[in-house]
């Protein structure tokens, strides 16, 4: 097992396959969000700026 609380960062990598994976993609997103996980976008640099 991996252990997150020493990880400054983690990526999430979510594969293609239409709207039943886009469906769950969207579960798997919301339950990491009600686990306490943080999801930023945009480009590297804007990632880079946010803590």
């Amino acid at each position: 097992m991996v252990n997150l609380k020493n990880k400054k960062k983690i990526a999430l990598v979510l594969s293609g396959g239409g709207v039943k994976a886009a469906a769950f993609h969207v579960g798997v997103c919301i339950a990491l969000r009600e686990k306490g996980f943080r999801f930023i976008g945009g480009t590297r640099e804007q990632v880079d700026e946010n803590p």
